[in-house]
């Protein structure tokens, strides 16, 4: 895992005796996708290096579907029990999973299902989610039965014979993909704080926190990509200031495949269970921590334009970005007033 790309772009002193504060930028892989994170402040040593080591392992083995000795893996191959270590017993990746397990709840309810990781038989149906192959033609009575596996509210804890357990029921699974990235962005940042570096950025596939500034007091600057497979990861269609907090993205112009002149997304809707695209081409969230924005991001995508915009009339304060496509195919563009705050 630990593959790391060093950068020192820019040094200040101020003073000879002092240690300059640099630019670091550190790079990689993890939880199947890239990690960056932008440091300002001393140049990193091992105790960092070994650290974020750490943490990426423990986030990418809590929620790997594609590891097999994953927590969340054998959590999807027990039958109705599933046993939790002792309260007495402090392990990271047990404690991530719980966390998720819970947000993941809560945003599944305030959706009103378009956001549901136990939606995840249906997700491997269509080929997402490791450990199946796309299908060759579509089988709705196969989706309707696979359908009636969710149950993410049924989920509980419980206790039996001095032991602690999920109970959950037969059949129902779980993928944390599409808050998971956003989950490590925030531990990474918390690591980040609690090794005396106020002052970052930490992307984990395009869910990104910013926290404090760069050098020179110079803000965080985000762009939003345009949402077309064949343009470049460079190209924006709009830029804002990110002040500590976090901003996820979701879209589905990228991961795709085709089936029998039809595109099929990776965004799966929990309702219909269907892998079609909405008629949004990306939404842009922005909260105070990463893996909700990185839910509510997938949340709207599933729901498309206009359940996104009654989601958004009853939370005005949230700064999103909206971008869809009109009657004529033209790319349009929406933002809350706080998003528009936002940009530069």
């Amino acid at each position: 895992m630990r593959s790391f790309t060093w950068f020192l772009l820019i040094a200040v002193s101020a003073c000879r005796q002092t240690i300059p504060d640099v630019l670091t930028r550190l790079q990689g892989e993890t939880m199947g996708t890239y990690y960056q994170i932008t440091l300002y402040g001393p140049s990193p040593d091992s105790s960092l290096i070994n650290g974020l080591d750490s943490v990426l392992h423990d986030v990418n083995y809590s929620m790997s579907t594609y590891m097999e000795t994953s927590i969340i893996s054998r959590f999807n191959r027990a039958d109705t029990l599933f046993l939790l270590p002792d309260d007495s017993i402090e392990l990271p990746s047990y404690h991530h999973f719980l966390v998720n397990l819970e947000a993941a709840k809560t945003v599944t309810a305030a959706s009103g299902g378009y956001f549901d990781p136990s939606a995840m038989p249906v997700i491997r149906y269509w080929g997402f989610g490791g450990g199946r192959k796309h299908p060759s033609e579509v089988d709705t009575n196969e989706i309707h039965r696979l359908l009636q596996l969710k149950g993410i509210d049924r989920i509980r804890q419980i206790n039996r014979d001095g032991q602690k357990y999920l109970h959950k029921p037969a059949g129902v699974e779980l993928d944390f993909s599409a808050l998971a990235k956003g989950y490590g962005v925030d531990v990474v940042h918390e690591f980040m704080l609690k090794m005396h570096y106020p002052n970052h950025l930490v992307d984990i596939g395009g869910e990104a926190r910013a926290s404090g500034k760069k050098a020179n007091q110079v803000p965080w600057v985000l762009g939003i990509n345009v949402p077309d497979d064949k343009a470049g990861l460079e190209e924006t269609v709009v830029q804002f200031v990110l002040q500590d907090r976090s901003v996820a993205t979701s879209g589905n112009y990228r991961n795709f495949y085709e089936l029998n002149g039809q595109r099929i997304v990776h965004t799966t809707n929990p309702i219909t269970g269907m892998n079609f695209p909405s008629d949004l081409l990306s939404a842009t969230v922005v909260m105070d921590d990463c893996m909700h924005a990185d839910a509510w991001a997938t949340a709207f995508m599933s729901m498309g334009r206009e359940k996104g915009m009654e989601i958004l009339a009853q939370h005005p304060d949230w700064p999103v970005s909206l971008i869809f496509s009109d009657s004529t195919g033209a790319m349009q563009l929406y933002h809350t007033e706080p998003f528009k705050a936002m940009m530069q």
